[in-house]
């Protein structure tokens, strides 16, 4: 019981201590989500590997992106998207 306590209280404090941010998606994607959320978990998977593809790239240019939902993931790796 002393081990709960214990994790139950790592917690609180690792809770406490994440900012709160606010972030909404785009309609697209929040519809997604809403509808069937491993979908959008497939989506951040094909940006994750277009993302190391593309890693250390100059300039990067997405077409057809919907509402954005994974620039941010590209973004990451390319120094202009």
């Amino acid at each position: 019981m002393a081990e709960e306590a214990d994790s139950k209280e790592l917690w609180h404090r690792v809770h406490d201590a994440m900012p709160i941010h606010d972030i909404r998606l785009g309609r697209a994607a929040a519809a997604t989500y809403v509808s069937d959320p491993k979908m959008l978990l497939f989506m951040a998977s094909r940006y994750k590997f277009v993302a190391k593809m593309l890693d250390g790239s100059d300039h990067s240019l997405e077409i057809g992106c919907g509402d954005g939902f994974g620039a941010p993931l590209v973004a990451q790796s390319v120094k202009k998207l």
